[in-house]
């Protein structure tokens, strides 16, 4: 399992939504970069839940994984465990 840590993961997969069709450097992610690809990006957004999940499963926070994982099957339509890598 990867020992990144939740913001390192997201501003990676944040990076893949800078240009179309690129991989984007994950240091040209900026907080207000950041916010407009959230707000354009639907699947980012979800990614975003996904990510936070994973983080709260790999530290043992209980009850909001299980929460997120619900989340993300009834707003997204995704069915993804926070357990999984991704």
């Amino acid at each position: 399992m990867s020992k990144k840590s939740f913001f390192q993961l997201f501003k990676m997969d944040a990076a893949r939504w800078l240009v179309p069709e690129q991989i984007g450097n994950p240091d040209d992610v900026t907080p207000i970069r950041l916010v407009k690809l959230l707000l354009h990006h639907m699947p980012l957004r979800a990614m975003m839940w996904f990510r936070l999940a994973q983080w709260c499963h790999r530290n043992r926070v209980p009850f909001l994984p299980g929460s997120l994982q619900r989340r993300l099957l009834l707003r997204y339509g995704l069915e993804l465990a926070p357990g999984d890598e991704i």
